[in-house]
């Protein structure tokens, strides 16, 4: 099979997949984030010719579609806050076509830039071969998804591979000698001009930009990289210019602004609580030029940018092994200058901005990578061989089939991050540092990062839901502690199920017993020591041990019980929980005798003590109860009491008082009545503490003459 054959089936192949991952994606009108700002700024600039944000532009904001757009406040009002040319471009195909108009936009850009990427390699050899590498560097990428994301990142992947070209190509004379319109003055001066507005979308683009003015001086040619750079800074000014005319400022990223969505209210009619939010987020970008240097923070950030689940670029942009291959077999000086230029743009976000390198929630590999990925391309000495194409397409199709795979797996609402959650992906490191990733299901339950990884789990604000019969829910639960037992709370109308837990010591079943319809009760599930630990977003200047654990459900004798659920509460660690029972109080004085069937309201303060807040909500919360039993030999259950929440946490040292309603037996007699605080479904404190909050005899006798 020949290489245009080759080039023919594998671009085929391609479009095949990246239109299968648009269905799974669901509607396009749904859109937040930076899709969904960029699309309204198309959409205002064709609709009302301007970028300011006005009642017009929130009417076409429905609260179901549009997640959120990012405003910024200026002198005159309030405006869009992203940077102006993608909508200059795609506002013409907007008014046309409607929302799907910046994916033409996108496939229009990206298909200009690549045919003359083919026409700049065709000069180093085989034109067949040269479109089978280009074929190679779109298809084996996440650059061909990003055509369905309406935003800026495609335009910029276009503006890098088609301004290098231009400006580059003089360094890399066709073998025949023969000239052509890309080694002359005019084509250098468009390619500066297009590698400024580049830089004019995102101000660390500027490296590429200096990585082509670089080359092309180490090649001999200091006067044309004098005039790439002029052009850049022309097309950059120019555009600044048109910004700050649009919205206001040159620069949106150091605007005062924030995201708004439906739900918050929009600040069109200029409601002066909406727009105080402006001052609550300030502005995004406020970095200097000398970094925060944090080494333990940039080395793990590092890793996760060459072999991360969700940004590594060998897996995202397997194109990188057969055009590295082929650079390090004759590298030559504008070879090193360009893959520099690379090296540098990337530690730019590793060192600056290693929280956010991949470029935040809506991302598919490493989508502030896309600009800089052209420089390798360019900076091919000569056409890959065969060999390393073959590696690049076996890693993307490896990548690709565990996407595919893991769909069904995966929850029904498809996300930017669905792959990751299970395939492949599943088994490679996670972004501790990374700040927001969107399609994870992190909880912070028990002073503990609880991430469902797998997506199987019913997860709520404080709960998480089994199925028996389901494949398990796999658990990444980050902590202090290196080895440690936690709880898990637990409730099921389903008797005969048992928790199954597995880590790397095995696995481990846990019977969910209880009496009455429904079960309930808590687990102690001692876990395997940690086997990793690393900095995470929070907290980047510690250590905290991570570990992974699979949770399924299953019957209590080995079968399974199809359809049947249990809910369970995480707990953290059980010796957390133990230092919970510690309080004081003035002394409660309960009454002698009391009217059998009536209510007695009896006020309860008491203080926290322990040195851990106690919790209203959650796994385990703190309550408010009592025990009444018949005393001496009498016989009759113990009755319990309704539970009385906390109005809230009660932190360390804190009081509450709280009010306790007793309804007395409707059988006179005597009555031990214990009132007492109960964490539920694991302790009361007189188990701990060993004795009551309060305690004594009452009698309780008939008629309406007793005393309270």
């Amino acid at each position: 099979m020949r290489d245009r054959h080759w080039s023919v089936a594998l671009a085929a192949l391609s479009v095949g997949f990246v239109l299968w991952c648009a269905a799974q994606r669901g509607s396009l009108e749904t859109v937040w984030g930076d899709e969904g700002t960029y699309l309204a700024m198309a959409e205002s600039l064709a609709r009302d010719g301007d970028l300011r944000f006005t009642a017009a532009d929130a009417a076409r904001l429905p609260a179901g579609a549009r997640g959120t757009v990012i405003l910024q406040r200026t002198e005159s009002g309030v405006a869009y806050s992203k940077p102006v040319l993608y909508a200059l471009v795609a506002a013409p195909a907007v008014l046309v076509l409607g929302d799907l108009g910046p994916v033409l936009v996108n496939a229009l850009c990206l298909l200009l830039a690549a045919w003359l990427g083919w026409r700049y390699l065709a000069r180093l050899g085989d034109p067949a071969r040269a479109a089978l590498t280009v074929v190679t560097f779109a298809g084996a990428s996440v650059l061909l998804a990003y055509v369905g994301w309406r935003m800026s990142d495609p335009l910029q992947a276009a503006l890098s591979l088609a301004g290098l070209v231009l400006a580059l190509a003089v360094l890399r004379p066709a073998a025949d000698g023969a000239r052509s319109r890309l080694d002359g003055a005019l084509a250098a001066a468009a390619g500066g001009a297009l590698l400024g507005l580049l830089v004019a979308c995102r101000l660390n683009n500027a490296l590429v930009l200096f990585a082509a003015v670089a080359a092309l001086a180490v090649g001999g040619r200091t006067r044309r990289a004098l005039g790439v750079f002029a052009a850049a800074a022309s097309a950059f000014a120019l555009l600044a210019l048109v910004s700050h005319l649009l919205i206001g400022t040159a620069n949106p990223y150091k605007a005062v602004r924030t995201s708004f969505s439906a739900e918050t209210g929009y600040p069109a009619g200029g409601d002066g609580a909406i727009l105080e939010r402006f001052e609550e987020e300030g502005r995004t970008q406020q970095m200097g030029l000398r970094p925060t240097w944090r080494a333990r923070v940039s080395g793990y950030s590092a890793l996760y940018f060459f072999v991360g689940r969700h940004s590594g670029v060998l897996w995202y942009f397997p194109a990188l092994l057969a055009l590295g291959w082929a650079a390090a077999r004759r590298p030559d000086r504008v070879t090193a200058c360009l893959w520099l230029g690379a090296a540098a743009a990337a530690a730019f976000f590793l060192i600056w901005w290693p929280a956010n390198y991949f470029g935040g929630a809506s991302f598919l590999g490493n989508r502030y990578f896309l600009p800089v990925y052209p420089l390798a391309l360019v900076g091919l000495p000569a056409l890959p061989g065969r060999a390393g194409l073959a590696l690049a397409w076996a890693v993307a199709l490896v990548m690709g089939g565990s996407a595919v795979a893991s769909f069904p797996h995966a929850p029904a609402a498809a996300a930017s991050q669905t792959h990751t959650l299970a395939g492949l992906p599943r088994r490679l490191p996670y972004e501790s540092t990374a700040l927001d990733i969107e399609g994870r299901i992190d909880r912070y339950w028990a002073d503990d990062m609880v991430r469902f990884d797998d997506g199987r789990g019913r997860v709520g604000p404080d709960v998480f839901t089994l199925e028996a019969g389901a494949p398990p829910t796999e658990l990444m639960i980050v902590s202090r502690e290196g080895e440690l037992p936690i709880l898990l709370r637990y409730r099921t109308r389903t008797p005969g199920l048992a928790l199954v837990v597995e880590d790397r010591r095995g696995e481990l079943r846990y019977p969910l017993e209880g009496a009455g319809k429904v079960l309930r009760g808590a687990l102690t599930v001692p876990l395997a020591p940690a086997w990793r630990r690393h900095p995470f977003w929070w907290d980047a200047d510690e250590t905290y041990a991570a570990r992974t654990v699979r949770l399924s459900l299953a019957g209590g004798t080995g079968g399974t019980a199809g359809g049947a659920r249990a809910t369970f509460w995480y707990g953290g660690a059980r010796a957390a929980l133990e230092k919970s029972f510690e309080y004081t109080g003035p002394g409660l004085a309960l009454p002698k005798r009391a009217r059998a069937g009536a209510t007695t309201r009896l006020a309860v303060r008491v203080r926290n003590m322990s040195p851990v807040p106690w919790r209203r909500g959650g796994a385990f919360p703190v309550t408010l109860s009592y025990r009444l039993a018949a005393a001496g030999d009498a016989p009759g259950a113990v009755v319990e009491g309704p539970r009385i929440p906390l109005p809230a946490d009660l932190p360390s040292g804190d009081p509450v008082d709280l009010v306790l309603p007793v309804t007395w037996p409707a059988a006179p007699g005597v009555y031990v009545l214990s009132v007492d605080l109960v964490i539920e479904d694991y302790a009361w404190f007189e188990t701990r503490v060993g004795r009551p909050l309060a305690g004594g005899e009452v009698r309780v006798v008939a008629g309406p003459k007793a005393a309270p």
